[in-house]
């Protein structure tokens, strides 16, 4: 009988086999160290609202350098004469349409929720618009939104500005191309509220959109 000559397998379809498996396991490999090596999202804080910065607490409290700005009573503040009670700060400019308005309206929730306390806080307002919110400017702003009897407003100008913004990470553009026939313009700028310790040390940052009653709480633990 005569016997049928088995045929190899073609070296090229073992090739073929090869370069397939290698590839497959080249995607599975890679797969496992996309999930293994992701960066994992963090979760927003709980007590901001729409913000994923969320609030930063410093692990150490940082010194600060002194200013002096007139304030809406015509008076000069130092931030050094503030020492020996929180301080909650935060930049705008009186012209804000929105950002500064909401910022300004928590400020009177911790305010209001502090109670009796408010009275060993100081709020203060520094307008990173000092051409245009001159003290009497800001004392007509802060007596048309009632809080003239309890915050300090501060008409910041750009050199001591510069000077300071390291220590806040403060970032402000006057965007005067965007001016109008009044002189209207917008303002970018750092939008977070600062807290001070009793020392002059900064400890705490909040985010835009920090819950009025996280910061409330933060401010009392620096008063005990």
């Amino acid at each position: 009988m005569q016997q049928t000559k088995r045929k190899g397998i073609p070296f090229r379809l073992i090739l073929t086999v090869i370069g397939i498996t290698t590839a497959l396991s080249s995607v599975i490999i890679f797969g496992i160290l996309y999930v293994i090596l992701q960066p994992q999202q963090v979760p927003p804080s709980p007590y901001v609202q729409g913000n994923p910065d969320g609030v930063r607490e410093l692990a150490q409290p940082r010194s600060l350098v002194d200013f002096s700005f007139p304030s809406h009573t015509d008076e000069s503040v130092n931030l050094s004469s503030l020492q020996g009670q929180p301080v909650l700060l935060f930049f705008g400019y009186t012209h804000c349409p929105d950002v500064c308005l909401i910022t300004l309206s928590d400020m009177k929730k911790v305010h209001q929720n502090l109670g009796d306390n408010a009275e060993d806080v100081s709020f203060v307002f520094i307008s990173v618009d000092g051409e245009r919110d001159t003290p009497e400017r800001l004392a007509e702003y802060f007596y048309h939104q009632r809080v003239d009897d309890w915050m300090i407003g501060l008409s910041g100008d750009d050199t001591t500005l510069q000077q300071i913004s390291v220590d806040y990470g403060l970032y402000y553009d006057l965007v005067l191309e965007e001016s109008d026939e009044n002189n209207n313009y917008p303002v970018d700028h750092t939008a977070s509220v600062y807290l001070i310790n009793p020392n002059g040390e900064l400890v705490t940052i909040f985010a835009y959109g920090t819950l009025p009653e996280y910061i409330t709480a933060q401010i009392i633990t620096h008063m005990n």
